[in-house]
């Protein structure tokens, strides 16, 4: 689609012109020559398709997986912005994702909730390199910035019919709003080949590595929880979150556990082993005793002397009878005439009666 025309926003004396061509009394200028591209990502009022301008030599999968992982689905994006620096081997794209009510009072809202957007700047890295505002600049300036880019590619099809809406528009490329950053020395970086998690404080530093850097990664910063970054999956990004208080390295989800081992098939299950317990006691605790005569046990045990185990069902258990006195009287009759001496021969007398 060709580029649209509308009336640009209005600005203030001394402003510097703005992404729509025109100067700050609203005279055309010729334009001006320059590597960036915009780039807007946003759903209309009427239409759920997102994409509003996008260079026509770029590589939309790498565009979409960069500019999708720092949207988020708008998460968080309530309690402030996001900024983005990311390249692959042939652009670089510079930009910020926020709720569209900061940057437009008309387009914000698909009448029921609010839109959130990405607005940025893309150009080949060999026009770009070393190119790109400092954070700090880009944090103070992404309003005045991003209003006018996404009025005017967002206004031109925020009342378009869903079925009118096939390719996103590809803009001319043009000068950035901002101007050279200051040339610095840039810190020596930890482990360059693996993704860090920096602290929110520190998000000057990855972002500098990276503008100055030529190779390619993504750097995105804003956020308030580390793992929800992980939408950068595939790409090496650094990210700087407020809940990260050092430098670490991104770890990767841990595997899951082994399975436990099974036997193979046909095989029997290990026997349990048997056979005297520690001490060589008996089960009872007691060692080996010879046999208690039938007569000289105690109603309800066994040969050893000792009573069976316990039932293991409770209600038999409780129902359990114990021996009655009766029982236990002719038990103590038997024991002492077994234990009374034979008596001898010839001898007489009446025998002693029993104790009753």
């Amino acid at each position: 689609m060709s580029e649209p025309g509308e009336a640009h926003r209005p600005t203030e004396p001394g402003e510097p012109p703005d992404a729509a061509g025109t100067s700050p009394r609203g005279e055309a200028r010729p334009p001006e020559r320059g590597p960036w591209t915009p780039v807007v990502y946003g759903r209309t009022r009427r239409a759920d398709r997102w994409w509003r301008a996008v260079p026509g030599d770029v590589d939309r999968e790498w565009l979409a997986a960069v500019v999708t992982g720092v949207t988020a689905g708008g998460r968080d994006l309530d309690q402030g912005p996001r900024f983005l620096l990311a390249q692959n081997r042939g652009s670089r794209l510079v930009g910020v994702a926020c709720r569209a009510a900061e940057i437009s009072t008309s387009m914000n809202t698909d009448g029921s909730r609010p839109l959130y957007c990405f607005v940025g700047w893309c150009a080949p890295l060999a026009e770009a390199a070393g190119g790109g505002p400092v954070l700090a600049e880009l944090r103070d300036r992404y309003v005045p910035w991003a209003a006018p880019v996404y009025e005017k590619w967002m206004r031109a099809d925020w009342e378009t019919h869903p079925s009118r809406l096939h390719q996103p528009h590809e803009p001319p490329p043009g000068p950035p709003p901002w101007g050279a950053a200051p040339a610095g020395t840039v810190p020596p970086r930890p482990e360059p080949e693996h993704p860090l998690h920096w602290p929110a404080q520190d998000a000057d530093v990855p972002w500098r590595i990276a503008r100055d850097s030529g190779l390619p990664c993504a750097v995105s910063v804003g956020w308030r929880r580390a793992r929800d970054a992980q939408a950068l999956a595939g790409i090496r990004s650094d990210i700087a979150a407020d809940d990260v208080r050092e430098v670490v390295k991104a770890g990767l989800p841990a595997p899951p556990p082994a399975p436990p081992s099974r036997p193979p098939p046909g095989a029997a299950p290990a026997a349990k082993k048997s056979g005297p317990r520690p001490g060589g006691g008996s089960p009872s605790g007691r060692t080996d005793l010879p046999p208690v005569p039938r007569a000289l046990r105690p109603p309800g045990t066994d040969s050893s002397g000792t009573p069976p185990a316990a039932l293991q069902d409770p209600v038999k258990k409780a129902s359990a009878k114990r021996p009655s006195l009766f029982s236990l009287r002719e038990w103590g009759r038997k024991v002492k005439r077994l234990a009374r001496p034979p008596a001898e021969p010839g001898s007489q007398g009446r025998p002693e009666r029993d104790e009753r």
